[in-house]
């Protein structure tokens, strides 16, 4: 009883805390306003330590959706982990999780930013390890790996800022000493948003029980590398960034193949979250920060949605994650089939949902933005992609008869679960509009041929018409397609052999260092040789203190005779 009680108090707090940073934030954004907070922990004659917090309207928004989404996922748990025995420590671990979001979020310091990147890497790892099983052991040491790799670049970007006397980014965003910090601040951003070649951490990372899913690939731990290189823009726009563009298309258009693929909701589900990061960091690096935070926001309402309808789905289904085997759920779940629904489309960015807002407006200004046909095609070739498997796991999940006996389960729509449902589904279907107008509230005057206007909704139908395709005719008879694509997804997902052909280049390399210059002879003739060499001699004077008085007459004869001969 003690445990439903600190869930409720959590719920309540980091609801309050969620609609006050965002009616702050939208008051920050309206009045210009940036405010920073400075606490003197110690002062030791010209030496202090501080730490430092802003809080502007993108701060301020982002809390608040990040605490909506965390409390919504906390009153999730409370009916989807309610026969666990450790939910006290559940409950923890994601407070703590969500405090290092935070903290990350408000700081304009890279320590600040460190200490809360540590803190998202540590309990991550403990919630990914949190069933305690041998594939939970795997993807926790696998994830926790790629953040210490993270952590590496952001430590030699704080080395580097030593020069400035300050840690403090925004005081030096605009100068050229910046641009050598923003690239390790770069590549400490692609290994958190799981960009090519650091990709497969986050598929694996669904080990984790489904809240914790739902909270760390929608808006805390893969958002956190993008949102930390929307701070960094005003340096990010001097350096060269045509090779990261080119890794973050790649991790669009990859992700996607494998998804098409996948039969595994969960996995389906991550890899789409992939291919949305590869397109918030594209987006960026292409020169739009504006529309890469106003589609961080949207997609981590709509995605942490999805995630929750999925675990209803596999709960219900008694642990079941194959689509084929969950047929006509939607008897069993009509309430969570349509919020299931809501989400989907709003990921393909169906008209009036909060995802079209986001991504019409990024299809649009990289239609116009002058670049090159290998840029425009990717982008649209990856946004077909997202309507086909998402449809695909539409028609699967919900309209195909599956293996299972779905018709004879009997739907528990109420509770917890079906509260933080509601709440998301809401939000996901108005919180679009709502951010369209508080974040891109300047008008822009965008004229386009009807054509390419129109490419976004014929990509959406397209991509329809291919899966009805596909599961109707093609499935049944054209088998050699299916091996082709099967195939075409495994070599696609090469990222877990690549990462682990990358690991241990270096771990075998570092052997060869250690074992031959640390342990060999920079000990031999470092610390440990000085060491013996004193010892030895220091043991032979000092037994001439127990020999007798010819030996020491003997000694100082010699020592007579070598000097009158030097003299």
């Amino acid at each position: 009883m003690l445990s439903f009680l600190y869930y409720w108090l959590g719920f309540l707090f980091l609801m309050s805390l969620s609609f006050l940073s965002f009616g702050l934030g939208v008051f920050f954004f309206i009045e210009g306003k940036v405010i920073f907070l400075e606490w003197l922990i110690l002062c030791m004659n010209s030496s202090m330590l501080s730490y430092t917090i802003i809080l502007d309207w993108m701060s301020l928004m982002f809390i608040g959706v990040v605490c909506f989404i965390s409390g919504s996922v906390i009153f999730y748990s409370q009916d989807y982990l309610s026969q666990d025995l450790y939910l006290n420590r559940f409950f923890i671990l994601v407070m703590g999780f969500v405090f290092s979001m935070l903290m990350l979020i408000m700081s304009p310091s890279l320590v600040g930013i460190l200490l809360g990147w540590d803190g998202l890497g540590l309990i991550s790892y403990c919630l990914v390890i949190y069933f305690q099983n041998n594939n939970s052991h795997s993807a926790g040491m696998l994830t926790v790996l790629v953040n210490r790799l993270g952590d590496a670049f952001l430590i030699i970007g704080i080395c580097w800022m030593l020069n400035c006397g300050c840690w403090h980014y925004f005081f030096y965003s605009d100068s050229s000493f910046m641009s050598y910090v923003s690239y390790f601040v770069l590549v400490a951003s692609f290994t958190s948003s799981a960009q090519i070649p650091f990709s497969s951490w986050l598929p694996a990372a669904m080990a984790a029980p489904t809240p914790v899913s739902a909270l760390v690939h929608s808006s805390t731990l893969v958002t956190a590398g993008v949102y930390l290189m929307i701070r960094f823009y005003s340096s990010l726009e001097q350096l060269e960034c045509e090779l990261f563009l080119l890794l973050a298309l790649l991790t669009m258009i990859m992700s996607g193949f494998s998804a098409l693929t996948e039969y595994d909701m969960s996995s389906v589900v991550a890899l789409s979250t992939l291919s949305q990061l590869g397109l918030m960091m594209s987006c960026l690096l292409i020169g739009f920060p504006s529309l890469c935070f106003f589609h961080l926001l949207t997609h981590a309402l709509f995605k942490s949605l999805m995630f929750l309808c999925v675990g209803i789905y596999i709960h219900g289904m008694k642990g079941a994650q194959d689509m084929r085997s969950v047929g006509l759920v939607f008897l069993s779940y009509p309430f969570v089939s349509a919020c299931f629904c809501i989400s989907s489309l709003s990921l393909c960015g169906f008209p009036f949902l909060s995802g079209y807002y986001s991504k019409d407006w990024i299809m649009e200004f990289i239609s116009m933005g002058g670049f090159n046909l290998g840029v425009f095609t990717m982008f649209y070739f990856s946004a077909c992609l997202t309507v086909i498997y998402t449809f695909r796991l539409i028609l699967y999940s919900l309209t195909t008869q599956g293996t299972s006996m779905t018709l004879f389960l009997v739907g528990k729509e109420e509770g917890g679960g079906f509260f933080s449902i509601l709440l998301l589904s809401v939000v996901t279907v108005v919180g679009g509009s709502g951010l369209f107008w508080l974040v891109l509230s300047k008008p822009s005057f965008i004229i386009l041929p009807l054509f390419i206007k129109s490419f976004p909704l014929v990509l959406f139908g397209l991509g329809m018409l291919i899966v009805l395709e596909y599961l109707m005719l093609f499935q049944f008879t054209w088998g050699k397609l299916n091996i082709f694509s099967n195939n075409l997804g495994g070599f696609m997902w090469f990222m877990p052999s690549l990462f682990k052909w990358v690991s241990l280049f270096f771990i075998n390399h570092s052997f060869f260092v250690n074992f031959c210059l640390d342990k060999g002879w920079l000990e031999s003739y470092g610390p440990r040789g000085t060491i013996k060499f004193l010892l030895f001699y220091l043991v032979k004077i000092y037994s001439l203190g127990f020999n007798s008085a010819k030996l020491v007459l003997v000694w100082l004869l010699v020592l007579i005779c070598l000097f009158i001969i030097w003299i």
